[in-house]
């Protein structure tokens, strides 16, 4: 018994313990309005979002957890042929043990990718009846208004021009975000950041947001991170979109 708990401990920490972080990665997290968050520190992530974080290139929440998978999963083979090297004379009571883990963890990735699946073909779908991409620039603006007033914004348009400056003053949970709304079809850079960063002083803003339709360039979430400034991007808006059609019965 006494030997079991010896390989069984290690092998189970190794496989639930989280990754190690690496500095100079980014890190992002979707807070509960939805709002994607990024930063080089994950220390500064609230603590309800942290086992949620996941860095940035990865797509969804499952994603982020199907790569601690993998990498607990090296880890643990790793550790456990240390093990059994050690201690050859209990390979017949471990072996088994150990195939039973093994088979465990790739059940469970097994059901997380195609959980993340499924997430992707809720997003396609939720993209498709809203038409996102077809729409003219003022009636995305619109559509966009009118999901951010469903997930408790208090909305103002500020008359500038689409596209060109900010779109809308949105006010929740005491902050006072700069918004603007950017339809198109290739990836956000930094310059949209840096504009809505300054363009937010001028409405006596304290954040600015960005939506898109599309996706951010690296260079524009990591002057985010600095910025502080919360980026939308075509999945995060595909969940919103999912939610406000679900709420109308559509």
């Amino acid at each position: 018994m006494h030997t079991l708990k010896f390989f069984v401990v290690p092998v189970c920490l190794i496989l639930l313990a989280a990754p190690v972080s690496f500095a100079g990665k980014i890190y992002k997290w979707v807070d509960k309005n939805g709002v994607n968050h990024f930063t080089n520190n994950p220390t500064t992530i609230p603590h309800e979002y942290r086992s949620l974080a996941e860095e940035s290139d990865s797509k969804g929440k499952s994603g982020a957890i199907i790569k601690r998978i993998e990498k607990g999963s090296k880890n643990a083979f790793d550790e456990v042929v240390k093990l059994l090297k050690e201690n050859r004379e209990n390979v017949r009571v471990v072996v088994p043990l150990i195939a039973v883990l093994v088979t465990l963890v790739y059940l469970l990735r097994g059901y997380l990718r195609l959980k993340r699946q499924r997430e992707g073909k809720r997003r396609l779908r939720a993209l498709e009846l809203a038409n996102i991409d077809n729409i003219n620039k003022t009636e995305f603006e619109d559509y966009v208004g009118s999901i951010l007033t469903y997930r408790g914004f208090k909305v103002e348009k500020t008359g500038d021009p689409v596209n060109l400056g900010v779109n809308f003053i949105s006010q929740k949970n005491n902050l006072k975000y700069a918004v603007q709304i950017l339809q198109r079809t290739g990836s956000v850079s930094r310059v949209a950041v840096s504009d809505a960063d300054r363009e937010k002083h001028r409405y006596g803003c304290n954040r600015a947001m960005l939506i898109t339709n599309d996706y951010f360039a690296q260079d524009a979430i990591e002057l985010s991170v600095s910025k502080g400034c919360d980026l939308v991007d075509r999945d995060a808006l595909a969940n919103w979109i999912a939610d406000f059609q679900k709420s109308n019965g559509k």
